[in-house]
């Protein structure tokens, strides 16, 4: 069953290949296995985030960067104009290029039909042998640095030529608002499945074809599990989330909240055969309006990619509330039509 994907993706000109793989379950664990891997560097380090934002985690990867354009090293920043519009001061960006280092911001409003369109990719590519990609940002939360909506529970993954993780077949994957590729990518996963299908998701603000497709699987005995943050980032996106519940439970999909903090995590596994881990929500604008990337994994060994995904989904039910429909009775008319509202402000976040 994992053809159908493998063969999707390779008609829109991805390839699959065999790589060391590994899964990091936290801002923290990225980070470091990042830091280290952009000291080896020897020819080059392309680096792309939606949001940089100034702190200790920030200055730590500037000075590192510094040193390997010193070396020689070719190192190249592209970062989301609006994602780090208010946290990435000019005086930073002056910083970084007074070092040496390429700095490209992104924006693309020269249409006004492309008005509001963001580079929401975050990936790290060295020397064409290692690469990270994932949920995480640039920004001292993301790794626990600091906290602003409790524990920030992040997910990453890296691909790499020379490392000891177990091979899995993996395809990198990105997408524009142009192309779709992710919303095809998470329909073709749910329907690949036949047992199970674990999401993890910040944002739930997508269309009743996604929906219909989750609800189908759910009613066709699939075991269907979305979890989403219990504490709130945007306070509007939230209740758009929130406005989902009850359509999500009327089609068998179990709903649940991670409680210790904000999950920012964006993966799916199914069957403990693949999995998805990238930088896209189940939102309007992954799903539309931003440009997006993740990697596409197939194993099935213990102590692979897939299963680590797994394991991980397992660990976080045992931190999550289940949302059941005695809560959903307890939400007033007017609440329910306050969550229904924000569906449409929510897509401009």
């Amino acid at each position: 069953m994992n053809n159908k994907i493998i063969t999707y993706l390779e008609n829109e000109g991805f390839h699959a290949s065999r790589e060391s793989c590994r899964y990091f379950r936290s801002g923290e664990e990225f980070f470091a296995r990042l830091m280290y891997e952009l000291n080896r560097a020897k020819s080059y380090i392309f680096i792309e985030f939606f949001n940089i934002e100034e702190g200790r985690l920030f200055q730590d990867v500037v000075n590192l960067l510094r040193y390997k354009v010193e070396q020689g090293v070719d190192v190249r920043l592209s970062y989301d104009r609006i994602g780090s519009l208010s946290t990435l001061p000019r005086s930073s960006v002056r910083e970084m290029t007074n070092a040496g280092i390429k700095v490209f911001p992104f924006i693309r409003a020269r249409r006004f039909s492309r008005f509001g369109e963001t580079n929401h990719r975050k990936m790290v590519v060295i020397d064409g042998e290692v690469a990270f990609c994932g949920g995480l940002n640039l920004a001292d939360r993301y790794a626990n640095v600091r906290e602003f909506f409790g524990h920030w529970k992040d997910t990453g993954v890296m691909t790499t030529l020379g490392d000891d993780s177990p091979l899995s077949t993996v395809i990198p994957m990105f997408d524009s608002p142009n192309e779709r590729v992710w919303e095809r990518t998470f329909i073709n996963f749910v329907t690949s499945a036949q047992k199970y299908v674990y999401i993890t998701t910040p944002y739930i603000i997508c269309t009743s074809g996604v929906i219909s497709v989750l609800a189908t699987a759910a009613k066709s005995g699939i075991d269907v599990r979305i979890i989403t943050p219990f504490i709130a980032d945007k306070r509007v996106v939230k209740l758009a989330t929130e406005s989902y519940y009850e359509e999500l439970l009327a089609n068998k999909i179990r709903v649940f909240e991670y409680t210790p903090g904000f999950l920012h995590a964006k993966s799916i596994v199914s069957d403990d055969c693949r999995a998805f881990v990238g930088s896209a929500n189940l939102d309007y604008r992954s799903l539309y309006r931003s440009y997006e990337c993740g990697v596409c994994m197939f194993d099935s060994q213990a102590g692979g990619a897939v299963s680590a995904v797994k394991h991980d989904f397992v660990d976080i039910l045992g931190l999550c509330r289940e949302i059941t429909s005695a809560d959903l009775a307890q939400v007033s008319k007017f609440k329910r039509g306050v969550k229904r509202t924000a569906r449409i402000f929510g897509r401009l976040f």
